[in-house]
C-alpha cells in the first residue's frame, strides 16, 4: 500500500520538475541574450611636452629696501621759520631753498667779531712798527761798533807807541764793549719785535676765521637740500624755532636702492658679488625688480648666525619700490640645465605629485598616473627631479576626470578653453 502512494507521488511531482528545468533554461537564453555593456567615452585633455630647459637653484628671503642718497636735513643756526619754500613730496635738486629761517643774534655776533679784527690788525701794525724802530736801532748798534771797534785799535796801537797813556786806552776799551753789548741788546728787540708779529700775525687770522664763520653763520638762514630727491614729510612749519641740530625734513633719492638681505651663515659658501637677485611683491607675488649683489658682510651675528647681504636695484621712477619698503626676493646661487613639466599637469594625493602621461594601450591613447618627485617651481613649471622623461607628453587640462589607463582624446588648447584646469584645481588631498 505505501509503495503505491510512492509511485503516485513521484509521478506527481515529475511534471513540475520539468517545467521548473525549462523556466531555467528559458531565463539563461534570455540573459544571454541581453548586449555587454559599452567603454566609458575617451576624454577630451590637452597634451603638453616635458622639456629640457634651465634650472634655477633658489631660495627666498623677505628684506627691507633703503636708498642709497638719504639726507636728513638740520638746521645749522638757531632762529625761527619765516618761510617755508617746499611742499611735502616734491622734488628737489642740491641748493633747491627749503626754508628761510630768521637768525637769533647772529649779525651781532659778525659785528663783534670784525671789531675784534680789526683789534687784531692794529696789534700787528703796532708790532711791526716796533720791529722797524728795532732795526733801525740794531743798524745804529752795528755802525757804532765798527767805530768803536777802529777807534780801540788806534787806541792799541797809540798805546804800544807810548803816544797816550793808558787811561786813553782803557776809555776805548770800555767803548768797545758798551758797543757790542749794545748790538746785542738791539739784535734782541729785533727778535722780540718779530715774534710779536708773527703773534699778532696768528691773532688776525684767528679773526679773520672767527669773521668768516659768522658770515657762513649768517648766511644759514636758508636751509637748502643737500642732495637731489624726493622730500618726505616736513616736519616744521612757519614759526617754528629752530635750534642748531633740529631736523627740518628727510630727502631720499630712490633711483638707486640697497636691499638688505639677512642670509644664513650655513649659505656662506655660495654667497659671493654678482649673484642674481628677484624682487617680488609680497601681495602679488609678481616680480617687480632685478638686481645683484654688491655687498657680503665680512662677519656673522653671533646671536642670529646671518650674514648681512646687499643687493643693488635701479627702479626708476615709477615708484613701486621705495627706501623702508619690506619686500620678498629670490636669490638664484646656480643654473643648470633640467627637465621641466607644466604646473598644472601635477596633482598630489596624500602629499605625494602624479602626473598623467599619455601611452599607447591596444592602439587606444591612454594615461598612466605616474608618480613624480618635483624639484623648486620654474616660473610655470616644476623641476622634475624623478619620474618623467623628456619628451613624455602629460595631460594638463580635465584632470580631475582622469583615472590611470583611462582612454584620451588629445585637443588643442583652444579646443579645450576653459577645461584647461589651474594647480589649485588639479590638487587633491585624501
Amino acid at each position: 500500500m505505501n509503495s503505491v502512494r510512492r509511485t503516485v507521488l513521484r509521478l506527481s511531482l515529475r511534471p513540475f520538475a520539468i517545467g521548473a528545468a525549462l523556466s531555467a533554461i528559458v531565463l539563461s537564453a534570455a540573459c544571454s541574450s541581453e548586449p555587454k555593456a559599452s567603454a566609458p567615452p575617451p576624454v577630451r585633455v590637452t597634451l603638453a611636452a616635458v622639456s629640457s630647459g634651465t634650472i634655477e637653484t633658489s631660495s627666498r628671503f623677505v628684506g627691507n629696501l633703503e636708498a642709497t642718497e638719504l639726507a636728513v636735513v638740520r638746521s645749522e643756526i638757531q632762529g625761527r621759520i619765516v618761510k617755508v619754500t617746499v611742499q611735502d613730496g616734491q622734488s628737489v635738486q642740491p641748493g633747491t631753498v627749503l626754508l628761510e629761517i630768521e637768525p637769533d643774534q647772529t649779525a651781532t655776533q659778525l659785528d663783534a667779531a670784525i671789531a675784534q679784527r680789526a683789534s687784531a690788525e692794529a696789534v700787528l701794525d703796532t708790532a711791526r712798527q716796533e720791529l722797524r724802530v728795532s732795526e733801525a736801532e740794531l743798524a745804529t748798534a752795528a755802525s757804532n761798533l765798527e767805530l768803536k771797534e777802529v777807534n780801540f785799535a788806534r787806541a792799541e796801537f797809540l798805546v804800544e807807541q807810548g803816544a797816550i797813556g793808558e787811561i786813553r786806552y782803557d776809555q776805548a776799551s770800555q767803548e768797545l764793549d758798551e758797543a757790542t753789548n749794545s748790538l746785542a741788546a738791539a739784535a734782541d728787540r729785533v727778535e722780540a719785535a718779530r715774534a710779536q708779529i708773527a703773534q699778532a700775525e696768528a691773532g688776525v687770522r684767528r679773526a679773520e676765521a672767527d669773521v668768516e664763520t659768522q658770515r657762513i653763520t649768517l648766511g644759514f638762514k636758508t636751509v637748502t637740500a643737500p642732495i637731489s630727491g624726493i622730500l618726505d614729510d616736513i616736519l616744521v612749519k612757519v614759526g617754528d624755532f629752530l635750534n642748531v641740530g633740529d631736523a627740518v625734513v628727510t630727502v631720499a633719492e630712490n633711483r638707486a636702492l640697497d636691499l638688505r638681505i639677512q642670509v644664513p651663515s650655513n649659505r656662506s659658501g655660495q654667497l659671493r658679488e654678482g649673484l642674481i637677485v628677484e624682487l617680488y611683491d609680497p601681495a602679488s607675488n609678481k616680480q617687480i625688480g632685478e638686481g645683484i649683489i654688491n655687498f657680503i658682510a665680512p662677519t656673522v651675528n653671533s646671536d642670529s648666525q646671518l650674514i648681512l647681504t646687499k643687493a643693488r636695484f635701479f627702479p626708476g621712477t615709477d615708484g613701486k619700490l621705495r627706501d623702508g619698503q619690506y619686500v620678498q626676493a629670490r636669490i638664484i646661487w646656480e643654473t643648470g640645465p633640467g627637465l621641466l613639466v607644466p604646473t598644472i599637469a601635477i596633482t598630489r594625493i596624500s602629499g605625494r605629485s602624479f602626473a598623467f602621461v599619455a601611452e599607447e594601450a591596444e592602439g587606444q591613447p591612454v594615461v598612466v598616473q605616474k608618480l613624480v618627485e618635483l624639484g623648486d617651481v620654474q616660473g610655470d613649471s616644476f623641476q622634475v627631479v624623478s619620474g618623467l622623461e623628456a619628451g613624455d607628453r602629460v595631460a594638463v587640462s580635465n584632470i580631475l576626470r582622469l583615472r590611470d589607463g583611462a582612454p584620451i582624446q588629445e585637443t588643442s588648447a583652444q579646443e579645450a578653453g576653459s577645461q584647461t584646469q589651474s594647480p589649485a584645481a588639479s590638487q587633491t588631498e585624501s
